[in-house]
């Protein structure tokens, strides 16, 4: 099999396909016309699904990839490192900023009975080592979300920082659609749907970060520092500032039977990202729209349309494999009480971002 066109050959020697016309009026995502094309035949599809219509007709539409590089640097200059800008870190071993891969939230609620707020968390593991070769976990502190490495997440655990006592595996307070107040005496259980319809869509706070330096070329996991927190107040303001000049999605979701996170209080499209992944974003679809070239523009859009899946509030970390998890782990749209904040443009690592989906779609062509 040094040869895989000797394949070909010998099955289609005796067949012409040249003068073959191939209709399929139900195409989904294009196998059907995409092999017929490759076989010579003449292809006809249909599609009722906007979305899929779309994208195979980008399969198929030829593109000079020396003119969608020159677009995709063009929108880097433009917006690519403004919104790099939001997405900095202070590195741990230098003086130099990282680059943030992922940022780590938890919303959180009011207590019911006393009133304090409570952050959803159902443990306290944040990821494994980085290297199967350690032997380590990186863990977070109930009490002062100090970001630390411990040996055994399953055991007694003292914070570095506070020196509280806790065993991360179990100190969670989320179970099941309830949670309980650790500042209350007997610990009461509540329903977080009951809370949120009681005291409206549950708030975020930042505790951690994973980033990448290139000066040191070191990958890690940090607690949130007022860098970070400044940073976002940051990106809130200049939102705020362009709101009214941005293509922000703010009309009602569709009312799907499966879409759970309504019920969070998510009714509105705009509410399924955060301040910092809207202006990212809005910018960088304010930039595509402005290329002349109506294939180009829309091979670019397929590439934002993708990056959408890995940059918005219903993404959650895989903790086992120290990577993001898009939006459509299950077949339903369902709310995160940790979710996880991609970079938007794309650092040396991490997956889902606009350049890494660019980079796909170009692969592709």
């Amino acid at each position: 099999w040094e040869n895989p066109d000797a394949l070909w050959d010998y099955y289609l020697e005796d067949i012409d396909f040249g003068d073959k016309t191939v209709l399929d009026p139900f195409m989904g995502g294009g196998t059907s016309i995409v092999e017929s094309l490759r076989m010579g035949c003449n292809a006809i599809g249909s599609e009722l699904n906007p979305v899929a219509w779309f994208v195979v007709k980008k399969q198929v539409e030829p593109v000079d990839l020396d003119d969608l590089d020159a677009a995709f640097e063009d929108i880097k200059e433009g917006v690519g490192e403004e919104i790099q800008e939001y997405y900095l870190t202070e590195c741990p071993h230098c003086d130099d900023h990282a680059d943030a891969m992922y940022y780590f939230w938890v919303n959180e609620l009011p207590c019911r009975n006393c009133g304090e707020d409570v952050a959803l968390f159902k443990d306290y593991r944040l990821a494994n080592a980085r290297s199967s070769n350690d032997d380590y976990y990186n863990v977070v502190c109930p009490d002062c979300w100090n970001v630390f490495e411990t040996d055994d997440y399953r055991t007694d655990t003292t914070c570095p920082e506070c020196s509280h006592e806790y065993i991360p595996k179990d100190a969670g307070n989320v179970s099941r659609g309830s949670y309980t107040c650790p500042h209350c005496d007997e610990h009461p259980e509540m329903s977080i749907i009951e809370s949120i319809e009681r005291f409206g869509k549950a708030e975020r706070s930042l505790y951690a970060v994973e980033y990448y330096c290139p000066e040191t070329g070191g990958r890690g996991y940090k607690s949130a520092t007022e860098f970070d927190h400044n940073l976002f107040t940051e990106a809130e303001k200049e939102l705020e500032q362009k709101r009214g000049s941005l293509p922000i999605p703010t009309t009602e979701r569709y009312r799907g039977s499966s879409d759970r996170a309504r019920n969070h209080g998510y009714e509105r499209y705009d509410q399924m990202f955060n301040p910092r992944q809207l202006l990212s974003l809005s910018k960088l679809l304010n930039e595509v729209k402005q290329i002349e070239d109506q294939n180009i523009k829309e091979y670019l859009l397929l590439a934002f349309s993708n990056s959408l899946e890995f940059n918005n509030v219903f993404c959650e970390y895989q903790r086992n494999r120290n990577h993001l998890q898009g939006i459509y782990k299950r077949h339903t749209i369902t709310a995160r009480h940790q979710p996880v904040e991609n970079n938007v443009w794309g650092a040396e690592y991490g997956m889902g971002s606009f350049k890494s989906s660019y980079d796909k779609m170009r692969a592709g062509k």
